[in-house]
Order: C-alpha cells, then sequence, then structure tokens
C-alpha cells in the first residue's frame, strides 16, 4: 500500500478499513473525512468510465475543478464506449 500518493494519515485509515474487511467487521472501505472520490480529467462519470479511474482529493479542490471544467459545459465529447 505503500506506493499510493497519499498522506500516512490516510493511509492509515485505508488500511484499517481494509483489516476490518479482513475480519468481516466492514464491507468495503470508506472515503475519508474531507476528501471525495473524484474522476480524473478526461475520464469523467459520462464517459462511462468506473472507480478505477479515480482518486482521493480535497472537497475545496474537488469544487474547484469543476468551477474551472464550467460545471460540464465544457466539454462534450464521446463517452469511453460510443
Amino acid at each position: 500500500m505503500a506506493h499510493f500518493p497519499v498522506s500516512r494519515a490516510l493511509r492509515g485509515e485505508i488500511q484499517r478499513d481494509i483489516n476490518q474487511i479482513k475480519r468481516k467487521k466492514r464491507g468495503s472501505i470508506r472515503v475519508p473525512i474531507g476528501y471525495q472520490l473524484t474522476h480524473r480529467r478526461g475520464y469523467e462519470v459520462r464517459k462511462n468510465y468506473g472507480y478505477k479511474y479515480s482518486d482521493l482529493q480535497i472537497i475545496k479542490n474537488h469544487k474547484t475543478q469543476h468551477k474551472h471544467d464550467g460545471y460540464r459545459r465544457k466539454k462534450k465529447s464521446k463517452g469511453a464506449y460510443t
């Protein structure tokens, strides 16, 4: 898990959830408080890309990214499967 580009604190939270899943105390990995699971640019959900193409990002940065993208108005392109 050392190859993920997140802080030690976040790695600890994620590792705790993974350990709880192994012990069958939890069903899935939670997104840490203050973060959102965001899709990379060019790999948006509306183009039919899944969570494989997503990263953890601070909520403020994610909202700023949407602001600069014009809230989906700037790019109208075909999806991944079309």
